[in-house]
């Protein structure tokens, strides 16, 4: 069980990042067109307030840390901040905005790759836990058998081997209903 463990566990790590990871890059494609849709017309006519209230609307997503959006000589038109915080575990991306096929602005969108280092933990951690109910189960089922197979009759055998001590009774025969060891001990006792 700890070698399936440890060999699907890294496997189901890198398949899930993968997967998070193209979701990630598909969030970036649809928010990229998005916003270049919502953004163009409101950039152009200065209606920077309208744009800060877009983006205040798609970074509530909370893979999004930040979006930034900048005319074409870098100075700030808007920015919205995801909860006020930035961490340093950022993804970057940029893409342009184009009105009437003039560029006209940029926008920053940073993704905070610590929302999916915490959901990879915690369907590590989820793994880790089903693994355990398994292993546990397992053993509840392993110390079942053992008791009613190998206990059982050496119990069996001991009680007998007491029985004839003290009752000095030497024709006494022990019978167990197994095909196993104790069987084998049963009839050298006997």
């Amino acid at each position: 069980m700890f070698i399936v463990f440890a060999v699907r566990v890294p496997i189901n790590y890198y398949n899930t990042k993968n997967n998070y990871m193209e979701e990630l890059q598909s969030k970036t494609k649809l928010l990229e067109q998005r916003l270049k849709l919502a953004v163009s017309s409101p950039v152009w006519n200065l209606y920077y307030d309208v744009v800060e209230d877009i983006i205040k609307i798609e970074v509530q997503d909370p893979y999004i840390a930040s979006i930034v959006v900048n005319d074409i000589d870098g100075m700030l038109i808007a920015k919205a901040v995801h909860n006020g915080e930035i961490s340093t575990n950022m993804h970057k991306e940029v893409f342009d905005i184009h009105f009437m096929s003039e560029h006209i602005a940029n926008i920053e969108v940073l993704y905070d790759k610590q929302v999916i280092e915490s959901r990879l933990f915690g369907n590590l951690l989820n793994q880790f836990t089903q693994f355990i109910m398994v292993l546990l189960f397992v053993l509840i089922v392993f110390k079942i058998a053992i008791d009613r197979s190998v206990i059982k009759n050496l119990k069996t055998l001991k009680r007998l081997i007491s029985h004839v001590r003290k009752t000095k009774q030497y024709d006494t025969k022990i019978e167990l209903d197994t095909n196993d060891e104790f069987k084998v001990l049963a009839h050298e006792f006997n």
